[in-house]
């Protein structure tokens, strides 16, 4: 017997008291001197909160603002709107173009701080987003920077010049060393339309060749979780690295992007053989990591695929070392998660883990079936502080099964 589990998220109700508070409590304009040293500049900036950041003065008759706009551009948790609005600043202010003020504050990001690596993708984002007409004029720049020492840089150049329609170009730059060839594969994920990634699949295949170093093999495997079509053969070339420890972690995490009517049955039996052979070998220490959570649950789509004697083995041999196991991640920016629902065995035990790879926090509701709206509209109703056992915005009902509290990015 199968039992469908209804999943709420409430992220949009912590948004909406957030907004409520703000209201309330109106910001302040922050007074900055901008006529001080750059430093000091920077420093009366980076003390400020986001709310207060955008209520600093700032014009486009002046370059003593270039410093409040490239702040608002490169700062984390700022919109969309905001970010376009401070670069068409700056476009103006140095009477330059988008691309360049993009390559010149995509340099100053600390690949070491995980929000800056997100605003980098952001900003690598605006850059790719431009038109290829726009790119084909920017070549010399994009070339510059796929020699930068910043590895987003260096990955967003190539990705620009794969956009801008010079994929031999991109190709040729790539075959200087393996350096540089891990930079193209970085580049793969970059790359905004569909089909100018699958042109680099060729690219992307080769570099999975055993004639090549383990970091660039292991680049191409991850590689081929963005690169579109074809994706039979991506799981049958990614299938048998799963065996190797070495590329294990990005196999599954590859094979578990290729879309399920496209798993070779013939394949997918000897994966499952392979990942629960690895399961019943690995120490119950190491049973809740991100990679031995990430083969089970690759193992539990798979046995779909199998017979189902083969199937119902299998899994009882995982029930001995492993409860089921089910990823839930957020989609960025779009307020949802990529699994609206799932379903499990009655009475057999299931662990759901929440990835949460969004700016804001996320949680998780499961209700008894046909309560979601109910929860969630009733969970909306409630402050920050009133939730069940200290969850924010879960609310004390008999029809809430289980709940997290906020999981922050």
């Amino acid at each position: 017997m199968l039992k469908k589990l209804a999943v709420a998220s409430l992220l949009c109700w912590c948004v909406t008291t957030s907004a409520v508070v703000s209201a309330q409590e109106p910001v302040k304009r922050p007074r900055v001197f901008l006529d001080k040293n750059p430093r000091i500049v920077a420093y009366q900036l980076k003390r400020l909160s986001n709310e207060q950041l955008l209520l600093v003065q700032r014009a486009t008759d002046h370059t003593k603002y270039n410093p409040v706009f490239t702040a608002i551009l490169a700062r984390a948790g700022m919109s969309r709107q905001h970010r376009d609005e401070a670069l068409a600043a700056l476009v103006t202010l140095e009477k330059s173009d988008a691309v360049e003020q993009l390559l010149v504050v995509l340099e100053e990001i600390d690949e070491d701080d995980r929000q800056e690596l997100r605003v980098g993708r952001e900003l690598a984002a605006m850059l790719l987003g431009q038109s290829s007409p726009v790119l084909m004029k920017k070549l010399d720049a994009l070339r510059g920077a796929t020699d930068s020492e910043n590895a987003l840089l260096r990955a967003t150049g190539y990705a620009g010049l794969v956009s801008a329609g010079a994929v031999d170009g991109a190709r040729t730059l790539a075959a200087r060393g393996a350096d540089a060839t891990l930079d193209f594969l970085s580049a793969v994920a970059l790359v905004p339309k569909t089909e100018t990634r699958l042109a680099l699949r060729e690219s992307v295949v080769a570099s999975l060749s055993k004639e090549n170093s383990e970091d660039v093999r292991r680049a191409a495997v991850k590689a081929f979780a963005h690169v579109p079509g074809g994706y039979a053969e991506t799981f049958r070339l990614v299938a048998p690295l799963v065996a190797d420890k070495k590329f294990k972690t990005d196999a599954v995490r590859t094979l578990l992007k290729v879309p399920g009517k496209h798993r070779p049955a013939n394949v997918a039996g000897t994966l499952v053989a392979e990942i629960v052979k690895q399961a019943e070998a690995t120490p119950a220490a190491q049973r809740t990591t991100d990679e031995f959570l990430d083969a089970m649950q690759l193992a539990d789509q798979l046995f779909a695929l199998l017979p189902v004697d083969a199937a119902r083995s299998y899994r009882t041999r995982l029930s001995a070392v492993a409860v089921r196991v089910v990823i839930i991640h957020t989609v960025e920016e779009e307020m949802r998660y990529d699994v609206p629902f799932f379903a499990v065995e009655a009475g057999r035990d299931v662990q759901i883990v929440l990835k949460n790879e969004d700016l804001m926090p996320h949680n998780l509701v499961v209700t008894v079936p046909g309560a979601l709206k109910e929860v969630a509209l009733e969970g909306a109703t409630l402050a920050p502080e009133e939730g069940a056992d200290g969850k924010l915005f879960v609310p004390k009902s008999d029809k809430v099964l289980f709940a997290t509290n906020m999981v922050p990015s």
